[in-house]
């Protein structure tokens, strides 16, 4: 899932985007893993998805073939927390693991998306006693 502007804040701060892999367990745990994407170069990884965005109004396209572990940053540090899904109906319990490096999307990139989907991040929460974890390594 994409979000623009991105969902969590880094002291404070979002960045353009925010693209969240959601991974559901046999048990039915959910786990996200999240990483935001800062105004830069073009993504190249990011071309074939872009191409076939659809219109509004139009239909979606076929299946588009995508490599995730080509959008991870080269670095993996992140935070971690349980928290809730973003959107509804917002269940407890989502394993968080949010990468703290951005990757690389261009002006154009964002233009195309946020002229189709305007603001589609939910508003950061209280921690309300939450723990957050830092990746050490």
């Amino acid at each position: 899932m994409f979000h623009a502007p991105s969902e969590h804040k880094i002291v404070g701060a979002p960045y353009d985007m925010e693209l969240q892999f959601h991974h559901l367990g046999q048990a039915g745990e959910t786990l996200i893993l999240s990483l935001f994407l800062e105004q830069q170069s073009q993504n190249k990884d990011l071309l074939n998805l872009w191409a076939v965005i659809p219109e509004v109004g139009e239909s979606a396209p076929e299946p588009v073939s995508l490599d995730p572990s080509k959008l991870l940053p080269e670095r993996r540090k992140y935070f971690h927390y349980v928290g809730s899904l973003t959107h509804p109906p917002c269940s407890e319990g989502v394993k968080w693991y949010v990468l703290t490096d951005p990757i690389s999307i261009s002006s154009e990139q964002l233009r195309k998306f946020s002229r189709l989907i305007p603001m589609n991040a939910r508003p950061v929460q209280a921690l309300n006693n939450r723990k957050v974890a830092r990746s050490t390594r």
